[in-house]
């Protein structure tokens, strides 16, 4: 195909949906497209306002002001977030940092090093969309998205413990897991994530260093046992424990004084429940 050409080649009779492929010049790039109906009323209740923090006041009430229902079959529609999510993606671009940045890196290697080749089933675009905004979420301070590098292991730290539990949470309705019934070998997943958070540089065209030139990045045996306390206590699921989580990467470099105690708190409470202490 040509540059800017379109090709309907993967058309089916009986798809929901019309697939459509566009050269890009260097790439394919497929396009899913779908009726879509839109309503004010009929999508599940989801609470606001616990999601507002690292977002501008007033976003989730903005993007979920309608609903789109999309067909799952000639007789049946279901609702689709697709479009909450992208307006909270161009709220998440007038942030100031490295978010978008850090979810295009990831993508990158995602498409490049952790899909397995042939296979339809992996981690997605959707599924790291979801972690950048959960990222959002629980690092709400303009100062976590300041460095790249930083960006980068702020989304990994979230996605590394939704691996080890095997959930990963909708963000505008947590109770679906979007890593349930995906076919996903998520154990496979996060040993290839967990190596490229230790050595970034084996799959990157460009490295991270600390300043004084040496890499920083050592195994921690017990990293495992603290990502399998968000199962066992949904309290882990804060920014105090996430905060430990990247001072094990050696990516915590906040100075906020609270945040450093609750950080440090969270540290001995998770000391003691690995060491089996009361």
């Amino acid at each position: 195909m040509e540059l800017g050409e379109i090709s309907a080649e993967r058309l089916k009779e009986d798809n929901m949906q019309l697939p459509l492929m566009v050269s890009s010049g260097w790439k394919m790039i497929c396009f899913n497209v779908v009726p879509v109906v839109r309503r004010k009323q009929g999508a599940p209740e989801h609470n606001n306002n616990w999601q507002e923090r690292g977002f501008p006041q007033g976003s989730m009430s903005k993007v979920t002001q309608a609903t789109d229902f999309i067909p799952t079959s000639y007789y049946h529609w279901r609702y689709s977030t697709s479009r909450a999510i992208l307006k909270l993606l161009q709220i998440v671009s007038t942030l100031k940092g490295y978010r978008l940045d850090s979810l295009r890196i990831l993508n990158q290697v995602n498409h490049e090093n952790w899909r397995e080749e042939g296979k339809e089933t992996g981690l997605t675009f959707h599924h790291l969309k979801m972690v950048l905004l959960w990222a959002t979420y629980f690092f709400p301070s303009s100062e976590d998205w300041m460095n790249l590098e930083g960006s980068v292991y702020r989304l990994l730290v979230i996605l590394l413990c939704c691996l080890v539990n095997k959930t990963l949470p909708h963000f505008l309705y947590p109770e679906q897991n979007l890593f349930q019934g995906d076919g996903l070998e998520l154990s496979n997943l996060y040993a290839k994530v967990e190596s490229f958070a230790y050595s970034p540089g084996q799959f990157l065209k460009f490295h991270f260093i600390t300043t004084d030139g040496k890499p920083y990045h050592q195994r921690d045996n017990g990293l495992k046992d603290l990502f399998h306390l968000l199962a066992e206590d949904k309290a882990y699921w804060d920014t105090a424990f996430f905060d430990v989580l990247l001072n094990k990467f050696q990516m915590y470099q906040i100075k906020d004084a609270q945040r450093i105690s609750a950080m440090s708190n969270i540290l001995s409470k998770t000391k003691k429940t690995v060491n089996g202490e009361s």
